[in-house]
């Protein structure tokens, strides 16, 4: 590769990485809507139809692009504390001109908050969901689905930390999660 053909590239890679890190500083409400008659918030297809117990709605909360844990992570919190510094450990900014986004204002009276991370992973195409949640037994149970590349798939390669963050009623019960892990077969 010639020198200014290499130049021109990394030049394309440094305006893509920083297009990706201009987005919003503050997080949003992505989905609101709570599950009805059992049925999962998957797409069609994903759905698994023999979830026993009362669904639980869940509301979704998206963050920056540069929201990410480098570990696994499976959280319920349930007091304001924890939650400020939790979302600061997910948002230490990559670049240090980057402002903290504001927190996400959450009654923990009558919410808790449920953040599910993949950790650190070498390519794109990698995803994670809190598809759904129900009462049953005294419990809670969150269903996530953990999504993943096959070994056919041609990936960006560039580091990325899947996470979900989602606001539930509160429960003082128990909360288990059910895991799904899926490999997306490229053709």
């Amino acid at each position: 590769m010639l020198p200014l053909q290499r130049y021109r590239n990394l030049r394309s890679l440094a305006l893509l990485a920083l297009l990706s890190l201009s987005g919003r500083t503050d997080c949003a409400v992505i989905n609101a809507v709570p599950p009805k008659d059992g049925h999962s918030n998957a797409s069609p297809g994903e759905q698994d139809q023999t979830d026993p117990g009362t669904p639980v709605p869940i509301t979704r909360l998206r963050c920056r692009p540069t929201c990410r844990s480098k570990t696994k992570l499976r959280l319920v919190i349930r007091d304001r504390d924890e939650w400020r510094d939790v979302w600061k450990a997910l948002n230490e900014p990559v670049m240090p001109s980057l402002p903290m986004p504001r927190l996400p204002e959450i009654d923990f009276s009558r919410e808790m908050v449920v953040v599910v991370a993949m950790g650190q992973r070498p390519t794109l195409g990698y995803n994670i969901v809190v598809d759904r949640a129900h009462e049953i037994d005294d419990q809670l149970e969150v269903v996530v689905i953990s999504t993943s590349p096959g070994h056919n798939c041609i990936l960006g390669q560039m580091v990325t930390a899947p996470l979900e963050i989602a606001v539930l009623p509160r429960t003082e019960v128990s909360v288990v999660f059910k895991e799904t892990e899926v490999v997306h077969e490229c053709k």
